[in-house]
């Protein structure tokens, strides 16, 4: 039995009994390696609904950078596919450096797969309908990271059929506005609803 057949059973095993799960370093790098996250292997299992110091400075960067043009930097010709390039910038702000790409599922799949330790949920997974506000707030809570595609994973999306940003408070989101390229803070209502598949990831 190949070792990622070992961990999956292990997982399925643990979720039947229903335990919390708690991820390794090591084991969200494998299931990023296979294009696979956390919150597939066990979705939305024992959510952690304590606030890190990542996510506290994740959260002040997103506020400190709106009105800006954050999607610079990138040789992007305007701001108006600029969501992960933007993303990218704040999330440097705050220290973390290592997800920079101006592809969002490429910025997702770093941070899945990067040193610090993270837990990926389930907001949204097929249809057209909007973002179930009582969904959202189970699961995400200010700092955490938004990725939306309109294909599921691990396939997902580039260009205008992806979109990211960082979750603010009381169903808000900071995120690169594709009018204009100016980072905003609005209701996450105004530019995700239309996303059929979406997820917050979270630096613990």
């Amino acid at each position: 039995m190949m070792r990622s057949e070992s961990v999956v059973l292990k997982v399925e095993k643990m979720v039947s009994a229903g335990k919390q799960l708690i991820f390794s370093v090591s084991v969200c790098s494998l299931f990023s390696v296979f294009g696979v996250s956390s919150a597939f292997a066990a979705p939305n299992a024992g959510v952690d609904r304590l606030q890190s110091a990542h996510s506290q400075e994740i959260l002040n960067a997103a506020k400190a950078s709106v009105g800006k043009e954050m999607w610079k930097g990138f040789g992007l010709p305007n701001g108006g596919l600029g969501c992960a390039a933007s993303l990218s910038n704040v999330l440097g702000k705050a220290g973390v450096k290592y997800a920079r790409s101006p592809v969002t599922k490429v910025v997702r799949q770093k941070l899945l797969g990067g040193p610090v330790k993270t837990a990926e949920y389930v907001v949204k997974e097929g249809g057209d309908e909007p973002i179930n506000d009582r969904a959202l707030a189970k699961v995400a809570k200010p700092g955490d990271v938004l990725v939306a595609f309109m294909d599921p994973l691990p396939k997902g999306n580039i260009g205008p059929k992806a979109h990211c940003g960082i979750i603010g408070p009381d169903g808000t989101v900071f995120t690169n506005d594709w009018n204009d390229g100016i980072w905003k803070h609005a209701d996450i209502h105004t530019y995700f609803d239309s996303y059929r598949h979406i997820r917050v990831i979270r630096l613990q």
